[in-house]
């Protein structure tokens, strides 16, 4: 399980996962696409991982 305070981790795990339904969270370079960061699949990672940290 990734550290909840390391946020690199965290974007690994979704960058995977959104690779499986094929959303773009990455850019070609490995940054985080800021299209992306303003978007509703962000919101929807940030509430459940925010979820997650209240349940832990």
């Amino acid at each position: 399980m990734p550290r909840s305070d390391s946020f690199e981790q965290v974007l690994a795990v979704i960058a995977v996962w959104e690779s499986w339904t094929g959303a773009s969270t990455l850019d070609p370079d490995g940054h985080v696409r800021q299209a992306w960061l303003k978007g509703a699949a962000r919101k929807d990672w940030q509430r459940l991982l925010e979820s997650a940290n209240n349940s832990a």
